[in-house]
């Protein structure tokens, strides 16, 4: 389910008969923010005589039409008229309202000579009273598939970004038609053209992801099967339906979406998901705190923050990408947990043999530390947390600091493995220590023991973790390799 953006209120603009006109975006729609019917009206004990009830849409006079949405919430249409609205009109003064607001309309888009009553409008009734009545509204043009109001209209009240020009203001408002018909489409002309290059973007798509390790497509190679078997399987049905033109539509609107933030056939768009990497990660300045405490963590959370930037590069969520790192960094804290755990264990057996030291001491608490941290982050993203891309996106940009980007989430990703290393360090150093205090003693056979426990934490660290784990898990900077240049060592002669 897609979720629009918070609701912009436009510029009001007052029309004739006292009618109050706000242009505004179809995802301005307050469509999963209204309250949920609990069923407190008059309940009815009888049912008439005769009574025979519409499957699919509902005629309400001479003029209306009531269709339901594939996902439940239902809408009005006009057909003569080709409005649109959620406000109800079996109330007549609602009715009446959206009439008289559309007579002002179709009068205003006549003096400025334009064909207005070819196209669909969007109206919704805000407000109304005796005496005046505020509407919302956006006109539709099905041929060029953009939105477009009478009246002037501020991008900041739209809750769109200043475009350069107007190809930057039709990138951004392409999402929009695409969402208008994903809301309404039980009327929705067959669109035969819109549905083949579709298929065809996802096939594409498809052999992008497969050959391209920077694709753009905002879909993996199985999800672009997935979906394509879905769509092609509407296509071979043959019969138009809401469920068909709300599916292609809500897929049209995440492929328009993309195009237009990877700017999509405009002067300078990105073409690899690592294109502008360098500028994304220099424009990232973190304060005095983070510096000394990544200096105190031993540069460690850097190959972390490399990677994050990486993915989050362009603020394009690829869901692949991301569950195969978040993937590596539980497999990561699983392991430190488990050594942290083992460093432990010995830190306690130290101290019931030889009693607490302060080095000890503290390698312990480190070491419980590790385990704590690496368990709670293992928890708290499990991959059910971010099972969408939708999901990744709202806890990226809500745990990304507006000065310092992404480097704060690398230090605490980093947190049991720098917890871990100092209590490895501290243990080594406490247990030699005790071991000399032994060997001036010549207690050579609890020498020994102490030297082979001294060396247990390092051996833990090398056979539990490995090597490659103290430069960063999945760090693959290094490694990147682009499957659209040929690799002549992977060829047979």
């Amino acid at each position: 389910m897609q979720h629009p953006i918070e609701t912009a209120v436009g510029e009001k603009h007052i029309g004739t008969s006292g009618v109050i006109f706000t242009p505004v975006l179809p995802t301005s729609i307050p469509r999963y923010d209204r309250f949920v019917s609990a069923g407190g009206g008059v309940l009815i004990d009888a049912v008439p005589a005769c009574t025979r009830l519409a499957s699919k849409s509902e005629e309400i006079g001479a003029e209306w039409v009531h269709y339901p949405n594939p996902e439940g919430d239902t809408y009005f249409r006009h057909a003569q008229r080709q409005i649109v609205t959620q406000s109800n009109v079996r109330v007549p003064s609602t009715a009446r309202w959206l009439l008289l607001a559309h007579d002002y309309l179709i009068e205003l888009g006549r003096s400025k000579n334009l064909q207005i009553v070819e196209f669909e409008v969007y109206m919704h009734i805000v407000s109304k009273s005796l005496a005046a009545c505020e509407v919302e509204y956006y006109f539709v043009d099905n041929r060029y598939r953009h939105p477009f109001w009478l009246h002037v209209a501020r991008v900041q009240d739209l809750g769109l970004a200043a475009f350069e020009t107007l190809d930057h203001l039709k990138a951004a408002l392409m999402p929009e038609y695409w969402t208008h018909r994903e809301y309404f489409p039980a009327h929705q002309p067959h669109d035969q053209a819109s549905e083949k290059e579709l298929i065809a973007i996802f096939r594409h798509g498809c052999a992008d992801d497969m050959t391209s390790f920077g694709s753009m497509f905002p879909y993996g190679a199985q999800e672009c099967r997935d979906h394509l078997r879905t769509l092609e399987g509407f296509v071979a049905s043959g019969e138009p339906s809401s469920y068909r033109t709300a599916t292609f539509a809500r897929l049209w609107g995440s492929i328009t979406r993309v195009r237009h933030i990877n700017g999509y056939s405009l002067p300078g768009p990105r073409l690899d998901r690592n294109q502008g990497l360098a500028e994304f990660k220099n424009g990232q300045r973190p304060n005095f705190i983070l510096r000394v405490l990544d200096i105190l963590f031993l540069t460690l959370s850097r190959p972390k923050f490399d990677r994050i930037t990486e993915l989050w590069n362009g603020r394009v969520v690829f869901q692949r990408h991301w569950h195969v790192y978040f993937e590596e960094l539980r497999s990561e804290w699983l392991r430190l947990a488990v050594l942290g755990l083992a460093l432990f264990i010995v830190g306690g057996i130290a101290i019931v043999v030889r009693g607490p030291t302060p080095l000890v001491a503290a390698a312990t608490s480190l070491a419980s530390l590790s385990v704590i941290s690496a368990l709670a982050l293992y928890e708290r993203h499990s991959r059910w947390r971010f099972n969408t891309a939708s999901d990744i996106s709202s806890w990226i940009r809500s745990v990304e600091s507006s000065r310092s980007g992404l480097l704060p989430l690398a230090i605490k990703f980093t947190m049991p493995q720098t917890t871990a290393m100092y209590s490895a360090f501290l243990l080594l150093m406490a247990l030699l220590m005790l071991a000399a205090d032994s060997l001036r003693e010549s207690d050579s056979i609890n020498s020994a023991m102490l030297l082979a426990a001294a060396f247990a934490p390092a051996i833990i660290v090398y056979l539990v973790l490995g090597v490659d784990t103290w430069n960063g898990t999945g760090d693959t900077s290094d490694q990147l390799v682009d499957a659209r240049e040929p690799r002549f060592e992977e060829l047979e002669v």
